[in-house]
């Protein structure tokens, strides 16, 4: 996985072009259609390299000298807009302009059909990647994480092609299988419960486990592995299979401490997110203060991320310091519970503040605030922690006011706790316990 080295050459390619063009006044369609593919190269290693504003700019002109190419011969070029178009819907998803990714997803969709109709062998698998890239963008287009019967069915499409694709091929190579590796870890996405998701993580991981086999010292398909491990982890923990969940979460640390020792930039921030989950499935203080700070050296390195990758990672790192604080917490460590919910609450600040409508994101702000006023409260430390509470409910109301069936819940326990900080409270300052019925 040598993308500076990719992105360095990519460059110089595009430029030739570039070059070629500008010096001898070169209007032929070939060399334009070759500065687009080009163009294509250096936006998948910018994104790679998590530099997403410049892989947005890169694939916007790529787009722009598409369309305009596809003007001048229609039929011979209608092939070449697919990939930038679909370069430009994950560039734009990165941004959260899912709704405009979605749109130029179904644009890929509806060329790549006729084609792959008239021609399979050559655009089958053409197709199942626009079906892939469509079933993803529906999926993220808003913030509710729930099942979508709208994304199930372009990735059942993709998932179907690129098994008879595979099934059709003799001896397939790695590079095929990881392309249906990654349909059925797509539809696992889909899904809004484990039960639906775990057979497809399942498959997923069985065909990485293969590829891997007969490419051992592949980074690529070792870091997809290390993700499927990860993804089915989660899954064995939420359906309470312990023994495999552990199993699955430590070969995935094993793959990506190896490969964060040979590539820090490009595989540090997965180590953390296996460590952290490691630590929230056994409430280690040791894995989860790791994962804390990588992901604060991460965030540090200023050259390195975009303000785009910067809000990921201080969103994973509001996550283990939240869950750092629920283990101080059930160690009886409240003072050192309530320092964390109190750094966690400030880093989800400037998450919100970043991105005002990510409602993920401000929901994961009012339980920290939350925990804050319950460490408050369990040191006896009442002062606040009714304002705190009331600040956690304003936000989840608003969150009720946008999605109820969501978030109405959450809101009326928020209520429910204001009144019981208000007794306690009460009761406190009169020397009294508080009621036990509340």
């Amino acid at each position: 996985m040598r993308h500076e080295e990719a992105l360095r050459a990519s460059k110089a390619t595009a430029s030739l072009y570039r070059d070629i063009i500008e010096s001898t006044g070169e209007d032929g369609l070939k060399v334009h259609e070759e500065l687009v593919l080009s163009l294509g190269v250096v936006s998948r290693c910018l994104s790679e390299l998590a530099r997403y504003h410049e892989c947005l700019l890169n694939s916007e002109e790529a787009v722009k000298l598409a369309r305009r190419l596809l003007a001048l011969d229609p039929p011979r070029l209608n092939p070449v807009l697919v990939t930038p178009l679909r370069n430009l819907s994950y560039a734009l998803s990165k941004h959260k302009r899912h709704k405009e990714a979605e749109d130029l997803s179904q644009e890929t969709v509806d060329i790549a059909r006729p084609l792959s109709a008239s021609e399979p062998s050559k655009y089958n698998l053409s197709l199942a990647a626009s079906l892939c890239g469509l079933a993803h963008h529906r999926y993220h287009r808003d913030s509710r994480r729930t099942f979508k019967e709208d994304s199930i069915a372009p990735i059942s499409e993709a998932t179907e092609i690129y098994r008879r694709q595979l099934f059709a091929t003799p001896d397939p190579q790695p590079n095929m299988e990881f392309l249906l590796a990654g349909a059925p870890h797509t539809y696992a996405a889909c899904f809004g419960n484990v039960y639906g998701s775990v057979t497809f993580n399942e498959e997923a991981l069985w065909i990485r486990h293969r590829i891997t086999a007969r490419a051992p010292s592949t980074m690529k398909y070792e870091a997809d592995l290390a993700r499927s491990l990860y993804c089915i982890a989660s899954d064995y923990h939420a359906l309470g299979r312990s023994k495999g969940s552990l199993v699955a979460i430590e070969e995935s640390i094993q793959i990506r401490r190896r490969l964060a020792f040979q590539n820090p930039h490009s595989f540090e921030a997965t180590l953390a997110d296996s460590l952290h989950d490691r630590a929230f499935y056994l409430g280690e203080l040791g894995r989860v203060q790791e994962a804390i700070a990588i992901r604060r050296r991460l965030i540090e390195a200023l050259g390195i991320v975009d303000s785009v990758n910067r809000l990921v990672l201080e969103a994973a790192l509001g996550l283990s310091l939240y869950n750092l604080g629920g283990i101080y917490s059930a160690c009886g460590d409240t003072e050192n519970a309530l320092l964390t919910a109190a750094e966690a609450t400030e880093v989800r600040k400037r998450v919100v503040a970043d991105d005002p409508e990510d409602r993920d994101a401000a929901s994961a702000l009012a339980y920290s605030i939350r925990n804050s006023a319950t460490y408050l409260s369990q040191m006896n430390r009442h002062n606040g922690v009714v304002g705190l509470l009331k600040e956690a409910a304003a936000l989840q109301q608003k969150l009720a006011e946008a999605n109820r069936d969501k978030h109405k819940r959450e809101y009326f326990n928020a209520l429910r706790l204001i009144v019981k900080s208000c007794d306690e409270m009460k009761c406190w300052k009169e020397g009294l316990g508080p009621s036990i019925n509340k």
